[in-house]
């Protein structure tokens, strides 16, 4: 009927519905063991039974041990200088499956509007008959020491992981009727270091400050792919690709570079373009290390806290400025539009220095359109954050005392409120482009980010 727009007067209507699962049967055991007040041992182990790999391979053991020396009940040291001190030592071995449905073929099966029978078709992933399970071996050490009555706290861990046999999708020829294969992709192992220090700078009857920085530096590396493969794309936007390479850390950002001699000056033409140069790796989506600061300070019946984080190093590619550089509503194209731009390199011809001077619209078009370069856009995510500022108040006890309620605080809230330091300037690195993990290094067209206030009321009866 016309002029009636509901989804029960469409001529046409259509749904799609998806249905999936797997069985997963677990068996689990665990023993703990202690000797006199200050050596403890943890141990666990697990098999399971995974319907989503296939039955020569759906069975996997792992386990795990964690032992912890707990040395000032030993040692009896002090209590005023060192009142609790741990090392700690673990190792474990995980597996892990996949998803289901990718180690045998199956339809997918539509019913159409149009049509009186179903209709089915492939998927376009080729499974894999004899997938292997994930497996992984990590080892940890660390301590917990606790100085001058716990006013002074420090935590310290350094951990390996090997990961053999990860399962991951890889793209093939289409030629074989299908865009990609589930594999056991390879070998990738990783190491890093965390520290966290909790101190208590100053503290008497009516006030105090309590300090707390943590840092992290991790790094991972692809030791060998499987099929002799040279890369896997993890991810893609435009002629981004973020990449696994043997040798080279998980997540390498690869990108067209601009020709250049082997002075690394750009080659020019006669008529004062840039050209398009060899596919190269221009960063990683990795963070040379990442941390925070937290600031708790109370008086009487106020207490105001402050979060703070950082990090160091990493890339992101942004899509955005790339449409905005096209389009001309980006700050950076208002240059030259009056006497044009002379793009810094030499003349490919008579190796002078370029001093031909072309409309910034045409550059901009050539070097990201037409040449594909985006040099320009992959930004150091290098930022420090004012992430977090709480301030509270509790109501004293003495105006609660004859009421029911035992305990009322109120707070003022405020998160992302703002950069210190922003190395990608007017765009958040941490602005996403999808929920994948390889994909928080693509920024596509962002909103700008959000700052957040609100009020917390909390009673307590």
């Amino acid at each position: 009927m016309d002029g009636i727009y509901t989804i029960s007067n469409y001529l046409v209507t259509s749904s799609s519905d998806n249905h999936g699962g797997k069985l997963v049967y677990s068996y689990y055991g665990l023993g703990q063991f202690s000797y006199a007040n200050f050596l403890y041992l943890d141990v666990t182990l697990r098999n399971d039974h995974s319907s989503a790999l296939p039955k020569e391979n759906d069975s996997y053991w792992y386990h795990s041990e964690n032992l912890s020396f707990m040395f000032h009940e030993l040692l009896s040291i002090n209590p005023s200088i060192l009142n609790s001190g741990k090392l700690r030592a673990s190792y474990a071995k995980v597996g892990n499956d996949t998803g289901p449905y990718r180690t045998q073929q199956v339809y997918n099966i539509a019913q159409t509007p149009t049509l009186p029978y179903a209709v089915g078709s492939i998927p376009s992933n080729l499974p894999a008959f004899d997938l292997r399970p994930e497996i992984t071996n990590s080892w940890e050490i660390g301590a917990d020491l606790a100085f001058v009555n716990s006013r002074i706290l420090f935590d310290i861990t350094y951990y390996q992981s090997v990961t053999r046999d990860q399962i991951m999708s890889i793209p093939i020829t289409g030629a074989t009727g299908f865009n990609s294969k589930v594999v056991n992709a390879g070998s990738i192992s990783s190491s890093g270091i965390e520290m966290q220090l909790t101190t208590v700078p100053y503290r008497n009857d009516n006030f105090s400050w309590d300090l707390g920085i943590n840092y992290t530096k991790s790094s991972s590396q692809v030791d060998a792919l499987a099929d002799n493969l040279e890369s896997i794309v993890l991810n893609r936007l435009w002629t981004v690709s973020i990449e696994a390479r043997p040798g080279e850390e998980y997540g390498s950002i690869y990108a067209n570079d601009y020709l250049r001699n082997k002075s690394g000056q750009k080659l020019i033409t006669d008529g004062g373009q840039a050209q398009r140069g060899e596919r190269i790796k221009m960063g990683s989506i990795n963070p040379d290390f990442y941390g925070g600061l937290t600031n708790n300070f109370t008086y009487k019946n106020f207490a105001l806290r402050t979060l703070i984080s950082f990090q160091k190093g990493g890339e992101f590619y942004t899509h955005g400025r790339y449409y905005r550089m096209l389009f001309g509503t980006d700050a950076r194209t208002l240059e030259g539009r009056e006497d044009g731009i002379i793009v810094d390199g030499i003349n490919e011809n008579t190796g002078n220095p370029n001093s031909v001077a072309v409309a910034p619209l045409a550059k901009n078009f050539t070097d990201l359109f037409l040449n594909e370069v985006t040099t320009d856009l992959i930004l150091d995510a290098t930022n420090v954050k004012l992430k977090e500022v709480i301030l509270t108040y509790t109501l004293p006890r003495s105006i609660l005392e004859n009421s029911f309620i035992q305990k009322l605080t109120i707070s003022a809230i405020g998160r992302d409120l703002l950069f210190l330091k922003n190395a990608a300037g007017d765009i958040d690195p941490q602005a996403s482009y999808t929920s994948n993990p390889t994909g928080a290094s693509l920024e596509h067209s962002s909103l700008p980010s959000t700052r957040t206030f609100g009020v917390d009321l909390k009673i307590n009866f």
